[in-house]
Formats: C-alpha cells, structure tokens, sequence
C-alpha cells in the first residue's frame, strides 16, 4: 500500500507504454516518455532489468547541475549531453 502523504504524490511508469505519469491528489499533472531497462522487467539483482513494485524516493540527485549534465554511478561527470 502506498505511503499516505499531505499532498498524496504519484509517480507512476508504465513499461509497455514507456511513460512517466505524475499525479497528485489523484488527478494527472504531468506525463513523459521515458526509457526502461533494454533487458526489459526483472527483479534479480545486478541483471539490467527495471525492478516491478512500489518504490520510494529516497534522494534527488543533480540538485543545482546545470541542465543535461551527464551522470554516471550517480555522480556528474563533467558532461553536458548535447542533443
């Protein structure tokens, strides 16, 4: 069962539409293509694949780097992604 909060915020993928939904209080706010694993759904651990189930966000990460810096392990690497 999902935490309960204040404002009641969703972050919801779908891997067969490749989608990022955002909802808060229970109406759509916001949606995005994304990209999920190549190795498709899975729950192995070290396997490539995009774990199922409910998650939490534990940090935000790249909090005051610039926009498209590029990231590896979790740490900017320099890099500014030029589309």
């Amino acid at each position: 069962m999902p935490v309960q909060t204040a404002t009641d915020t969703l972050i919801r993928i779908s891997i067969p539409k490749q989608t990022l939904t955002l909802e808060c209080n229970g109406a759509v706010v916001a949606s995005y293509p994304v990209s999920t694993a190549l190795n498709g759904p899975g729950q192995a651990d070290g396997s490539g694949c995009t774990p199922l189930g409910e998650h939490y966000v534990r940090a935000c990460i790249g909090a005051g780097q610039p926009l498209n810096t590029v990231f590896r392990g979790r740490r900017p690497t320099g890099e500014i992604y030029s589309p």
